[in-house]
């Protein structure tokens, strides 16, 4: 692989990596119950954060989360020699995804302010209604991406061994939910942010490949 190349899959590695970990805090501080209410019907986890704390998350996720388009890019770069238009496609279905996960991330600020004034049911459910769809939206973006990614990974011709389509960012993050349910007192802290988890740990997997397996020439 030419050393620009390799240059540039490491920055945009970082680039992510770094994204992924400060909207992980934003969402964290936003989302973040130690009573675990997180299946609450009209969304009581969010009386776990402080406004203090949920106006930094927001600002943070507000601020970081268009910039994970550079994760994409990263991937993109590390699978197109498995399939242009297959890359292509995950690189488009994946940004399409997070650009309205960004204005679902954007709006808990606003949820925040209305579960903790006391609200009509009415207006949580205008909320549920509106924004909602947009996660659904996101996470069906995210499940297609990871599914062409571990197909890719498992034809081969990409720079990451094949035990790598294991550690797909959706199934890095679904598998974070499911600690809620079977190991509780690790699920408490992985929920708030577990999309982000998943991407940061591909992201540490790709860089680790990028600065070990390119580096020695071995693709």
């Amino acid at each position: 692989m030419p050393s620009l190349d390799r240059q540039l899959l490491l920055i945009t590695g970082l680039i992510a990596l770094s994204v992924v970990f400060a909207v992980g805090v934003g969402e964290y501080l936003l989302h973040f119950d130690p009573h675990r209410r997180y299946l609450g019907e009209h969304y009581e986890f969010m009386f776990g954060a402080s406004r203090e704390k949920a106006l930094i998350g927001h600002v943070l996720v507000s601020l970081f989360s268009p910039i994970y388009i550079v994760g994409f890019l990263h991937i993109h770069m590390a699978i197109r020699s498995s399939s242009v238009n297959l890359s292509a496609l995950a690189s488009v279905v994946g940004i399409y995804g997070m650009v309205i996960g960004s204005q679902w991330m954007s709006s808990r600020m606003s949820l925040f302010e209305l579960v903790n004034q006391g609200p009509s049911n009415r207006l949580i459910e205008d909320y549920q209604e509106n924004y909602e769809p947009l996660m659904v939206v996101m996470c069906v973006s995210i499940v297609l991406h990871s599914i062409i990614l571990a197909f890719l990974i498992v034809g081969g011709r990409t720079i990451y061994p094949k035990w790598v389509f294991v550690f797909t960012p959706a199934m890095l993050g679904f598998s974070c939910l499911y600690l809620n349910k079977y190991i509780p007192c690790l699920g408490l802290y992985f929920v708030p942010a577990a999309l982000n988890i998943g991407f940061g740990i591909f992201y540490i997997i790709s860089i680790y490949i990028v600065l070990t397996k390119i580096g020695n020439n071995e693709i």
